[in-house]
């Protein structure tokens, strides 16, 4: 009915099949400086162009190399501007709340699927924390993500195909919510309000 339209999806299939992975790469690249794309959409299309084994490492592995540039901006940054942002009032009562909480808690939010956390992740990599900590807290966070990401695809992939049971599908998306509800409540907002009051 459309000859064009099937022709252009072909013809993007097409170069996806060929340059998909350049795409995944740099979006898992960008991703922890800039949030965006979002993760579970690269994550699928790795899959899809690279398959599950290959497609998961592929993302990491750009993932790893987006958190190591980060840190190693926002620690210039914060060098070549002589700690501006502890000289701020609110900035300086932000970074020093990130700071002083648990590291495990940030990596919980971070972590968590589909919820905008982009302020927290900047505010971790700007507040003086060494790189061990660094690298444990994005580690723990950034595997929180593929759990979630990997609940989504594998259940949503579950409930447009056969490869996947019915029920199994349900049950992974029923353990994505709590999985993001179990993981909001583990953090509370109103700590950061108190921070700044």
């Amino acid at each position: 009915m459309f000859p064009e339209l099937s022709e252009f999806f072909i013809s993007i299939f097409d170069f996806m099949n060929q340059y998909g992975f350049i795409i995944v790469f740099v979006f898992a690249v960008m991703h922890p400086m800039f949030e965006l794309p979002a993760s579970v959409l690269n994550l699928t299309l790795s899959i899809s162009i690279l398959g599950i084994g290959f497609g998961f490492v592929f993302v990491i592995f750009g993932n790893v190399i987006g958190l190591l540039l980060l840190y190693v901006l926002s620690n210039t940054v914060h060098q070549k501007t002589n700690n501006y942002l502890y000289k701020k009032r609110v900035s300086s009562k932000i970074l020093l709340w990130i700071k002083n909480t648990s590291m495990i808690k940030h990596a919980i939010v971070i972590g968590a699927p589909l919820i905008p956390t982009y302020p927290i992740k900047i505010g971790v990599a700007f507040s003086d924390i060494t790189f061990k900590k660094y690298i444990y807290t994005m580690g723990l966070a950034y595997t929180i993500l593929y759990i979630g990401n990997s609940l989504i695809y594998f259940g949503i992939f579950g409930l447009i195909t056969d490869v996947i049971p019915v029920h199994l599908a349900v049950f992974l998306l029923f353990l994505f919510v709590l999985f993001v509800y179990f993981g909001n409540k583990l953090f509370k907002k109103e700590e950061l309000k108190n921070a700044l009051k």
